[in-house]
């Protein structure tokens, strides 16, 4: 399941970083509601069944007067896909392969939907930073060992929590720095 969504959130530039975060929380929600199995989610933008991606967020957007003007939310769901290229095999899964059953895409896609409208609504109203709670329930992430892969070097550290604008507070080297962007793989 692929499909593109477009947002005009009236948010500061800095804080654009957690539309990815509350996107993660509105898909692990509805798809939890669907077929009954913990999801997690994977800084920044990937969501996981036992351990394994099923899911992913791509967004790109445009900014202007230091405010977001709006994002293209494009989100990819691995549903009823029973094969995986062989590079992929290990690290990929499907909902029908988490579940043992297949699942039906129209009321997947319309628990998403309303799930991110719902989370949407909920933190234009509130405040986007209110999804950091929510996220890191879904994000068993805080206090584990990882290594950040970014731009063809790696950052290894302690993760700490989440910055008020997305960003993964990483301690290394009894440093702490916030880290926007890179892939994760946890350590232990």
């Amino acid at each position: 399941l692929t499909f593109s969504i477009i947002l005009r959130p009236e948010l500061p530039s800095e804080e654009m970083n957690l539309l990815p975060l509350f996107v993660a929380v509105g898909i692990a929600a509805a798809v939890e509601s669907v077929i009954s199995m913990k999801v997690h989610c994977k800084w920044p933008n990937d969501l996981l069944l036992n351990g394994r991606k099923f899911a992913g967020v791509l967004m790109e957007g445009a900014v202007s007067n230091n405010a977001v003007d709006y994002v293209v939310v494009g989100i990819g769901i691995n549903v009823n896909q029973t094969i995986f290229p062989p590079e992929l095999e290990e690290r990929a899964t499907s909902l029908r392969l988490a579940t043992g059953a297949p699942v039906d895409r129209d009321t997947l896609f319309r628990a998403v939907l309303l799930s991110l409208e719902t989370e949407y609504d909920s933190l234009s109203a509130s405040g986007f930073h209110q999804v950091l709670p929510r996220w890191l329930s879904y994000a068993p992430i805080v206090g584990r060992r990882v290594t950040i892969a970014q731009n063809g070097s790696a950052l290894t550290g302690t993760v700490r929590g989440i910055s008020k604008h997305g960003g993964l507070i990483l301690e290394s080297g009894g440093e702490e720095r916030v880290v926007f962007a890179g892939d994760v793989t946890i350590l232990n």
